[in-house]
């Protein structure tokens, strides 16, 4: 049976949540869930609410009132600067990782980071590191 749900996410650091333009940014989930604690679905962001563009996937599971799932955006959105300017690529988008628990009837809430990427400290010394991590949360859409 395939499911609906509205949320929100933001980063943890402030500078960033100005830059992005919006306290917060919606999303809605369409998701399926099998017999093995696994779910499989779709995401979009709201780009009016700062939000990445395209229909992007998710997979995880649920297991126990705890959720975990990948979201894989179709294409890679940069913030450029502080204004908020934004480059967008064909490039698929880092995955990001959501992890939660349930806080109440059909409500989700956790956290998100991006998956490690590679950069140049000082302009060339090659460092792993996390372009960023926030705070999210969700609730299941009753008709």
């Amino acid at each position: 049976m395939l499911n609906k749900w509205t949320g929100t996410y933001r980063y943890d650091s402030e500078k960033i949540q100005r830059i992005v333009g919006h306290p917060y940014t919606r999303f809605t989930i369409e998701m399926e869930l099998f017999e093995n604690d696994t779910l499989k679905g779709t995401v979009q962001d709201d780009p009016d609410t700062g939000g990445m563009s395209g229909i992007g996937t998710i997979s995880g599971e649920i297991h126990q009132g705890r959720i975990y799932f990948e979201k894989q955006m179709p294409v890679r959105s940069v913030i450029l600067d502080k204004q908020g300017n934004r480059k967008t690529t064909d490039e698929q988008h880092p995955v990001l990782f959501y992890e939660g628990k349930l806080t109440g009837e059909n409500k989700y809430a956790g956290t998100w980071t991006f998956e490690k990427t590679w950069g140049f400290l000082f302009g060339f010394i090659p460092v792993k590191y996390c372009p960023g991590r926030g705070t999210w949360e969700m609730e299941l859409l009753v008709d």
